[in-house]
């Protein structure tokens, strides 16, 4: 879906019009997903903090800015609902996470170590190297769903980047 049919989508979608919220909702269910499940690994979590940003943006979709697009008022609300989704779960799952889903971005390697050093970082840092590594997304995508900056979008990459190099090599993180 290009900008302009997705401004329209946006527009019909104020006046009340519920399959274009149907419309734009299938255009970002994809991805919105991946980034749930970046931040839950874990599938039924992740489709439900879909849904349930969906529903939130059903509510305001009043509140959405046109110029810029449903997807990144929508995603930023995917990252909400997923963080808190979370940090209510209070435990991180520490191996290797059930079936990862599979993603078009590039060929990343599901090998036991690599997923049991990103298991040793801290949350934030898992995230953004999943969303940037095994969903392939840009550093303004990553910034649309994380809901901040580019730049603090490339300082957090830069510190997981060296995280994980740290516990690649026997070096750190947490236990």
């Amino acid at each position: 879906m290009d900008l302009g049919e997705e401004r329209e989508a946006l527009r019909r979608a104020c006046d009340g019009d519920q399959e274009a919220l149907a419309i734009l909702f299938e255009a970002h269910r994809a991805t919105a997903y991946r980034a749930a499940y970046a931040v839950l690994r874990d599938r039924q979590l992740a489709e439900d903090a879909v849904q349930e940003a969906f529903v939130r943006a059903f509510l305001h979709i009043r509140r959405c800015r046109g110029e810029r697009g449903f997807a990144p008022w929508f995603h930023r609300i995917v990252g909400n609902v997923s963080r808190t989704m979370r940090a209510r779960r209070r435990e991180l799952p520490t191996a290797v996470p059930p079936e990862p889903p599979a993603a078009g971005g590039p060929d990343w390697s599901e090998s036991l170590a690599v997923w049991e050093a990103l298991a040793r970082l801290p949350p934030g840092q898992q995230e953004v190297l999943l969303l940037r590594y095994r969903y392939d997304l840009s550093e303004a995508r990553m910034a649309q769903v994380l809901g901040c900056p580019p730049g603090t979008v490339k300082s957090r990459l830069h510190a997981a980047r060296q995280a994980l190099e740290a516990v690649w090599n026997g070096e750190g993180g947490r236990s």
